[in-house]
């Protein structure tokens, strides 16, 4: 005799029950409106973007998947007149004007523009654009990845953005938020910003500083770019790098040492020869100890002594930059390193002449004679930081990714 169950309603089930309410849930599933899943047409390419629009080159470090570039070119522009090149790197349409940014600038007419003072961030939409379309593999591995239906690329960007004006990041911030798009490559990229990060110029470097001597309590950081010189100390207190005390000299970078050397020889033994600027700063970035060569075209001299002449003349006109060595000396004395980093100290003659500058028990007359109480400054306190010209950039590598992770 087959037993069965009573349950709690009452209902005594048979042999065929659980086949039946199999069977009507079945149906009822089937009965249900179905809710379609919606393609997101609105999937965006994430790319990583770090950059610093420097006096004289924009340096940037962009990342796409597994992409990476580095990207250096002149910080200076032209709005062209007419057409452009739509493939060439560094051109682009934004708005309704036509770019060229970097050396391409030089093959065309129109208004200049260059990143120096208020540039670097009046036009900062223009030289973020300038990194991007210099970024051509990128933008293109991008556009192969277009979305079907849709004519435009889509590109988030996620950027960190070194300056020394950190007290116009909100500037910053809406400047680059209000691009919405661009056309390069006969391609037309919209852009929306996924995050910005502000950091001060000479933060890649000071946290290179930072993995050489993990039990610092401060890290020094001497910075000498196209347009200014920055002194920098951060604290590491807290266990991360706290800026806790900035010096910045205007005229304190290459630029204006170049532009003393070009007056200081002409003005000497070289009138009726030209001089070019470019030439000059070539001939301190390839120099050697003691040796600065300059090709005058009829011959290749030494300058280095119009070199330290030159310096010297620096140094008298600028007391920014007296002042700013003074907060350097100081740090030397309490026995802090010092480290040098930018394009500028990229010289060596520079790195030089600077470090002896520092070290001298009297910067004013180097032949004094030395009392007993004179404080012999530790050249090995002064630190040259390898690759200095693009550490700021390559520096940052060391930071988590601002890209959420999945």
């Amino acid at each position: 005799m087959e037993l069965t169950t009573v349950h709690n309603n009452g209902f005594v089930p048979s042999d065929n029950t659980e086949i039946l309410i199999e069977q009507l849930a079945q149906e009822t599933l089937q009965n249900q409106p179905q809710v379609k899943t919606k393609r997101n047409r609105n999937t965006f390419n994430d790319i990583e973007i770090t950059f610093d629009s420097g006096a004289n080159q924009t340096k940037a470090w962009v990342m796409f998947g597994e992409l990476t570039q580095m990207i250096h070119f002149p910080s200076r522009a032209r709005i062209v007149e007419g057409d452009i090149s739509p493939d060439n790197i560094g051109n682009f349409s934004y708005g309704d004007t036509n770019y060229a940014v970097g050396k391409s600038a030089d093959y065309y007419q129109g208004e200049w523009l260059e990143a120096r003072e208020g540039n670097k961030i009046d036009y900062l939409d223009i030289w973020f654009l300038g990194v991007l379309t210099h970024a051509k593999k990128l933008l293109l591995e991008a556009a192969k990845k277009r979305k079907q239906g849709s004519n435009n690329i889509k590109i988030r960007c996620w950027v960190r953005v070194l300056t020394l004006a950190k007290e116009r990041k909100h500037e910053i911030e809406k400047i680059l938020k209000d691009i919405q798009s661009f056309t390069f490559a006969d391609c037309t990229f919209e852009i929306v910003i996924g995050a910005i990060e502000v950091l001060p110029e000479g933060y890649g470097s000071a946290i290179t500083a930072w993995n050489k001597d993990k039990l610092a309590e401060r890290i020094n950081i001497l910075d000498m770019g196209g347009g200014t010189l920055s002194y920098t100390s951060y604290s590491t207190e807290f266990g991360e790098l706290d800026c806790v005390e900035r010096t910045i000299a205007d005229c304190g970078g290459i630029n204006a040492i170049v532009a003393t050397l070009q007056l200081s020889m002409s003005s000497r033994d070289n009138a009726g020869i030209q001089l070019y600027p470019e030439l000059l700063e070539k001939a301190l970035r390839t120099s050697k100890s003691k040796q600065v060569f300059y090709d005058f075209g009829s011959n290749i001299s030494n300058i280095y002594n119009a070199f330290i002449s030159a310096m010297n003349d620096w140094l008298k006109i600028n007391p920014q930059v007296q002042q700013l060595l003074k907060n350097v000396r100081f740090s030397l004395m309490n026995g802090e390193k010092v480290y040098l980093t930018g394009g500028g100290f990229s010289c060596l003659v520079i790195r030089e002449f600077i470090s002896e500058y520092l070290i001298k028990a009297n910067s004013n007359t180097a032949k004094k004679r030395k009392k007993a109480d004179d404080i012999t400054l530790d050249n090995n306190l002064i630190i040259p930081l390898e690759d200095c010209h693009t550490l700021n950039i390559t520096g940052l590598k060391e930071l988590p990714s601002l890209i959420p992770q999945k």
